[in-house]
């Protein structure tokens, strides 16, 4: 992938757009259709968005970015989505998820964490 000139992904229907946040990351183009699930990760570069279920504007993008005219502004995915900003994102979400826990069962040093994990979790019918 980080080899190739452009990725096409000629989907109709995405949750998320894992394979054009791949390319992203690895600085290669990426074409799609304007699609839900795909046009988050697209914030930036709409250009490479074809109207959806439009072959020609498909087609158009893809010549353009092979041919130099459309470029594609990749260099912020990496610092966004690589490997280390989604961990340190991981670890925020944690340490809020655990603070709100010892908060909510006044955790203190006498107390188990997995006593007021299962507090928690009961509390929530």
């Amino acid at each position: 992938m980080n080899k190739a000139d452009l990725i096409v992904v000629p989907s109709r229907s995405e949750g998320f757009g894992l394979v054009p946040l791949e390319c992203f990351i690895l600085e290669t183009p990426c074409v799609t259709f304007s699609i839900d699930g795909l046009k988050d990760v697209f914030s930036g570069n709409e250009g490479l968005l074809a109207v959806d279920g439009d072959i020609d504007d498909f087609v158009r993008i893809c010549v353009g970015v092979l041919n130099g005219v459309i470029l594609a502004d990749t260099k912020r995915y990496s610092k966004d989505y690589g490997l280390q900003a989604v961990m340190d994102k991981e670890v925020a979400h944690y340490a809020r998820l655990l603070g709100c826990l010892i908060q909510m069962c006044g955790f203190n040093r006498s107390s188990s964490i997995l006593f007021c994990i299962i507090k928690a979790l009961g509390s929530v019918r």
